[in-house]
């Protein structure tokens, strides 16, 4: 499998954590193919997509196919090696507009500890300083563009569920969004 992010590495004999983010939007801007107006629509799209990745602007840099080639490398990198487990809590979190917190994701939804933990290992499942989990946004444009119509409102209706058994004042919104796809 890929790892995204690797988060942890030894540096004699101490654990050092380390975040590997993307560029800022502005050196972004100076990866972008020649063709591609800096400050434009489709620029800011492109580094949103990518996170400010400097290997994947570097590939549109070279004239590749920005949906095509993100769409790729995340069917063929990512996705191959996922479990079932692993893919159906991708798929639900891709659902989400927001960050859910881990035990929403176990106790509401019944996704399994064992495939959270996996993908969080993987540096495919995201934490924000909260808590709370997400996927990058190039997953989650890739899993709500191939999810059947059915599924995705399934998970909207299970995810809608979910928002109304939760607390927090966040709740309300969210629940009223995901039921009426759902």
């Amino acid at each position: 499998y890929v790892k995204l992010a690797d988060k942890s590495k030894s540096l004699d004999g101490e654990h050092l954590e380390i975040t590997l983010d993307g560029l800022d939007s502005e050196s972004a801007m100076l990866l972008l193919p020649a063709g591609i107006k800096p400050h434009s629509d489709e620029s800011r799209d492109l580094i949103k997509k990518t996170s400010g990745h400097p290997l994947l602007l570097k590939n549109a840099h070279l004239g590749l196919s920005a949906d095509g080639q993100l769409s790729k490398y995340v069917r063929e990198e990512i996705f191959s090696g996922l479990s079932k487990e692993e893919l159906e809590a991708l798929e639900a979190l891709s659902q989400a507009r927001a960050p859910v917190e881990r035990d929403q994701l176990v106790r509401l939804l019944g996704l399994q500890t064992k495939a959270l933990d996996s993908l969080e290992e993987r540096g495919i499942l995201l934490r924000q300083e909260g808590g709370g989990c997400y996927v990058h946004d190039m997953i989650k444009e890739h899993l709500c563009a191939s999810l059947a119509d059915s599924r995705r409102n399934s998970l909207h209706g299970e995810i809608g569920d979910m928002y109304e058994r939760s607390t927090g004042t966040s709740r309300i919104p969210e629940a009223i969004h995901h039921l009426a796809i759902g």
